[in-house]
């Protein structure tokens, strides 16, 4: 089973969602929802209804990259035609059933969760999955950017007790929320805090990159599975005012991780949502549709125009 649809995590992750959004219960609009926001932000697709609606965010929170198919129970537990406050389960792995989709769910494409499975050493899995050329082009690039910059792994105590080390991580990871205009950062001194102090902080692993002259330019923040052999990527921000173009700290971070992973004995590194391409361009392998499950009474036509939309080819990887 998926160590992030285990009872453990998603309490965790269910607890930080509401704090970071200032919830009293997993109730939001989705407008206020980056990834909803995400999902719509180059469609012509208008759904106000489902838009401005105070919505249930259930069984998955954001800080789980995928949600497992939600029982009988919990769907007889969420949807209450009495009160048909929306339902929205997001990332879940496969469309919506027949006995969801009697209830009222439709499912949406919504995201694509891509992975990298080790087979071999890193040089080697490149050659075969790309080829010669585009594996030489990689490497040759990892090899400019650990010439100028050093990684290192920081444990959870260290965060915790060393707090300038703790507000350059932040500061760090805030620039990726900035770069894409997210209204509320997922990893922000908060909910990093908060996930620092949690059940699951043994399993958080966190990497800095620092320049020649001590700087740190770029924060990793990833999830770790030990019993599974799984390493989560969940993500990373680059200060790129210190860093010269030539040096493409994104991509080697994907790298780093997938030679740690190969020489740490796992078996998969979870590469998280959406850059698809761009992220089977680098050695990734494995490739999923991620479903948003909605229910909604009041809003079937625009749920309908959703499914429509991204169903089509041209629209869903």
């Amino acid at each position: 089973m998926n160590w992030m649809h285990e009872k453990p995590f998603l309490s965790v992750a269910e607890s930080v969602f509401k704090n970071v959004n200032g919830l009293h219960d997993s109730r939001c609009r989705l407008k206020d929802n980056l990834y909803w926001q995400a999902m719509l932000k180059n469609t012509p697709v208008r759904v106000p209804k489902l838009c401005e609606k105070e919505t249930w965010i259930r069984g998955g929170y954001f800080f789980n990259f995928s949600t497992p198919v939600p029982t009988s129970e919990e769907m007889s537990l969420w949807c209450d035609p009495k009160n048909p406050t929306p339902v929205l389960i997001p990332g879940v792995t496969e469309p919506v059933t027949p006995e969801a989709e009697k209830i009222g769910f439709g499912s949406i494409p919504a995201f694509v969760e891509t992975a990298y499975e080790i087979v071999g050493d890193l040089e080697g899995t490149l050659k075969s999955r790309l080829g010669g050329k585009d594996a030489r082009e990689l490497l040759r690039l990892r090899r400019r950017v650990q010439e100028e910059y050093i990684l290192e792994s920081l444990n959870t105590n260290q965060l915790l007790q060393q707090t300038d080390l703790f507000s350059e991580v932040v500061r760090l990871l805030l620039l990726n929320s900035e770069k894409h205009g997210a209204k509320t950062a997922l990893y922000q001194e908060s909910s990093l805090k908060q996930l620092l102090e949690s059940s699951i902080s043994d399993s958080i692993r966190i990497f800095l990159r620092r320049n020649r002259q001590g700087i740190a330019v770029q924060a990793l923040f990833c999830y770790d599975d030990r019993t599974n052999k799984e390493l989560f990527y969940a993500t990373q921000g680059i200060d790129h005012e210190k860093v010269e173009p030539k040096h493409n700290l994104y991509t080697t971070a994907y790298l780093d991780l997938f030679e740690l992973a190969e020489r740490e004995g796992y078996k998969r590194v979870w590469l998280g949502r959406g850059k698809e391409k761009d992220k089977l361009r680098i050695g990734a392998n494995y490739a999923r549709n991620l479903y948003y499950w909605i229910w909604a009474p009041n809003a079937q036509e625009e749920i309908l125009k959703l499914q429509r939309y991204f169903e089509e080819p041209s629209k869903s990887s």
